[in-house]
């Protein structure tokens, strides 16, 4: 007898693992704080700076403080410009009129930055020049400039009288010249008769020309 067939067994098949899970990283954030320039009170302490004579260092501190602020770059180059003229004007070996131009630069900026806290320095040092830049001004016809420097000028010293003269000349130039237009074109003899009361400022010229603005109104 032949044995009977075997009974095969089927195994079943292995359970299917499910596939991994795709882990999806979250990109990592990265905290980038904005840094803002501190001008947290820059400017007032570039003030004090300035206020103590250390003008490049106020520069410098409100330039590292600026960033955007254009208001502050300004101030700087403000700063920097103010301390270049001193330099100049308060230089011992300057020339008395590059000495006045710097100077005047220099009073400029400093009445601009609000405070005038060099003014009165300044102007001292403006009127021991004055003189002399008065005498070269008006040697090269700048006579409304040399005007305003024979207002600080020691009226005694003999540059600033010889100077006075020259001005005092060319006024009364004006003034004749004025008179002899006054009907045929008013209205240049009026603006000259003006600059003649702000060239000598007082004096016999002064009112004369002042007589013939008010009986010349307008």
């Amino acid at each position: 007898k032949k044995d009977p067939p075997k009974e095969v067994v089927k195994k079943d098949p292995p359970p299917k693992k499910d596939p991994p899970k795709e882990i999806k990283k979250e990109p990592v954030r990265v905290a980038v704080a904005t840094v803002k320039p501190d001008s947290s009170g820059a400017a007032d302490k570039a003030k004090g700076l300035y206020q103590q004579k250390k003008f490049l260092e106020a520069a410098t501190t409100l330039k590292a403080a600026a960033g955007a602020d254009s208001g502050l770059r300004t101030l700087a180059l403000g700063y920097e410009m103010f301390a270049k003229n001193y330099a100049i004007g308060t230089r011992p070996t300057a020339k008395a009129l590059d000495a006045w131009i710097a100077l005047r630069s220099a009073l400029n900026f400093d009445t601009n930055f609000g405070n005038s806290a060099h003014k009165d320095d300044i102007q001292a040092r403006r009127a021991q020049v004055a003189p002399k830049a008065a005498l070269g001004l008006a040697s090269a016809k700048n006579f409304t400039e040399a005007a305003v420097a024979l207002k600080l000028a020691d009226p005694n010293n003999s540059d600033a009288q010889f100077a006075r003269r020259l001005v005092n000349d060319y006024a009364a130039e004006l003034y004749e010249t004025a008179k002899g237009e006054i009907d045929s074109n008013r209205s240049a003899a009026l603006n000259k008769l003006r600059q003649v009361k702000l060239l000598t400022g007082s004096g016999a010229l002064f009112s004369k020309a002042e007589k013939l603005l008010n009986a010349n109104p307008g």
